[in-house]
């Protein structure tokens, strides 16, 4: 049968048949041999493809319905959650909320970015709050400081003529008469701190140095017996300031620190120079600041005293400012307080109300 030609047709799906061509002993055709079989093999290979496309596709549904699950509980309901608070808060306009959304993929980025714009529209909200507030007080203060001026320069004149007529005063009368001066001069430093708050600081600037202007402070001060000053400031550095409106700085915080000890203690005064700077410390070893009082204290119209208004601490801070300049305190209840006033050594980078106001507003981010 070598060189038999063997023809193969498919009957149906099921089956096959072969063909061939027997030769007699001669070499010509007698015979058409045909054999017919299953096809086995092929309905193997296509039930097996059938499967393959099978799984495949229920494998590809199954993939695709856990990937969708996956999504909304990673992605989806996580950007709709984001979303949603997003809205609320601006609805609200409610800026000290903050967005919660565990992970660590972008959308938990994006909320920590969207949560440090909120910080920093807060912060500006406050910042625009408390110019407003500060304004306001203002206005007030001038107007109130103009208005008890001219009463209290009466008032004055009326106790200057009774001092003249001291002689003939009763005990009584002169002890009447010391009460109203005491009581002008709590005035007078009321209205004085109204204006000085509220008018535009012009400084007039000139040289000197911590032991000056403490040494000056000092001696407008009252120190009751049962302190003890410990003076250690130098001559040097030498900066430029506006001698007036620096002395007043100190005699406030001088003040404050006296007021601070009822009991006597210690007043320690020093100056260092860091930076490029001078760092003069008032520090005293009386009551302390409570932590509730202590972010307030540079607030006007707030005061722990039963005698004035608030505005010596707030005062303090716009001169020292003016100057280009810083102060901060460090305070510890039933332990002291220390209030360090920083004033660059190259001069005062503000001498208007206006810069102060330009420099402000620079720092509000935009």
């Amino acid at each position: 049968m070598n060189g038999t030609r063997v023809l193969t047709q498919a009957i149906d799906a099921k089956t096959i048949a072969g063909y061939a061509i027997l030769d007699d002993v001669t070499g010509h055709p007698i015979l058409v041999l045909q054999i017919t079989m299953p096809r086995d093999i092929y309905n193997e290979g296509i039930a097996t493809v059938q499967y393959v496309m099978a799984s495949l596709f229920l494998a590809g549904t199954l993939f695709g319905g856990v990937s969708i699950v996956i999504m909304e509980k990673t992605i989806f309901s996580r950007m709709s959650k984001l979303e949603a608070d997003v809205f609320d808060i601006g609805a609200k306009g409610n800026f000290s909320s903050r967005l919660s959304l565990p992970g660590n993929d972008e959308l938990t980025k994006l909320a920590e970015l969207i949560n440090k714009m909120l910080a920093s529209l807060e912060e500006s909200e406050k910042q625009l709050r408390e110019a407003k507030r500060v304004a306001a007080i203002g206005e007030t203060a001038a107007m109130v400081g103009h208005d008890l001026r001219n009463p209290l320069q009466a008032i004055i004149g009326a106790a200057f003529l009774l001092r003249t007529l001291e002689s003939d005063l009763s005990e009584k009368g002169k002890t009447v008469l010391n009460t109203v001066e005491e009581a002008i001069q709590r005035a007078d430093k009321i209205i004085r701190d109204l204006v000085e708050y509220s008018t535009d600081l012009h400084l007039e600037l000139s040289t000197s140095d911590a032991k000056s202007l403490i040494d000056e402070s000092l001696a407008s001060t009252k120190i009751p017996e049962n302190i003890h000053i410990l003076n250690q400031t130098s001559a040097q550095p030498k900066v430029e300031v506006d001698v007036e409106k620096m002395r007043r700085v100190l005699l406030n915080l001088l003040q404050n620190a006296v007021d601070a000890m009822p009991n006597g203690g210690t007043l320690t005064i020093r100056n260092t120079e860091s930076n490029d700077n001078l760092q003069l410390s008032i520090a005293d070893t009386g009551e302390g600041i409570r932590d509730e009082i202590l972010s307030t204290i540079w607030n006007p119209l707030i005061t722990t005293k039963a005698k004035g208004m608030g505005y010596g601490l707030p005062i303090v801070k716009r001169f020292v400012e003016a100057h280009g300049g810083s102060v901060r305190v460090e305070t510890q209840v039933g332990k002291g307080s220390t209030f360090t006033v920083s004033l660059p050594i190259k001069g005062a980078a503000n001498t208007s109300n206006k810069s102060q106001i330009e420099n402000a507003a620079a720092m509000i981010p935009s």
